[in-house]
């Protein structure tokens, strides 16, 4: 029986306290290791920003796993680790042994760069295009109340979301040399990934996508 050494990580020592986020991230871990038969060694809780890669209790966690050759990190979802590529990809160039419970036991390393570049665009971009769509607003002369900027971070999230979804079927039908817009929508609405209104896709819309991959 392979072991888990499952890692969970909050932002603030207020999350902390109050147990935010911290108790549905154990949770997912404790079905997966069920699901697969992993034996949980220890859990691991970090109160510090994913900005930071040089975190303690990760560099603690990922000692024990490099040491004992059965065993894995175990995180409830990737931006718990880190949303940065670099991060991600000198990690696993060092061998860190660390599986993402929401996307599966077997993810193929491309995958997981391509899961870590969306993280890291969604980290980026947030800030960027709220701050972006706040200036154009002023330079229209719109009086902008207190809750448009939440609002705005909201939609963005919601964009970048479905990407995040939708990505790794697009780059799965370009392995497979599905490259036109078109067929690229008819691939995914074969698959039955659709888009946030749960539409069919158009290659309209695979192309804004494609765009947005691009950036």
């Amino acid at each position: 029986m392979k072991r888990a050494y499952i890692y969970t990580r909050i932002s603030t020592s207020k999350q902390m306290k109050s147990g935010l986020g911290l108790e549905a991230q154990i949770k997912v871990c404790r079905e997966f290791c069920a699901r697969h038969n992993l034996d949980i060694v220890e859990v691991f809780i970090e109160s510090q920003s994913g900005k930071d890669s040089d975190r303690p209790v990760l560099q603690m966690a990922m000692e024990r796993a490099k040491k004992d050759r059965q065993s894995i990190i175990l995180i409830a979802k990737l931006d718990r680790l880190s949303r940065s590529v670099a991060d991600i990809s000198r990690w696993m160039t060092e061998g860190v042994p660390f599986v993402v419970a929401e996307l599966g036991l077997n993810v193929p390393s491309f995958m997981l760069h391509i899961y870590a570049s969306i993280a890291q665009l969604e980290r980026e971009q947030i800030g960027r295009r709220t701050s972006a769509a706040l200036q154009q607003a002023k330079k229209r002369g719109v009086k902008l109340g207190t809750h448009n900027p939440k609002v705005m971070q909201g939609r963005t999230r919601a964009g970048l979301e479905t990407l995040r979804r939708v990505a790794p079927h697009i780059q799965e039908a370009q392995m497979k040399s599905i490259t036109s817009t078109r067929k690229i929508a008819a691939y995914l609405n074969g698959k039955g990934v659709f888009t946030a209104q749960n539409k069919n896709w158009s290659h309209t819309a695979v192309r804004n996508i494609l765009k947005k991959m691009e950036c």
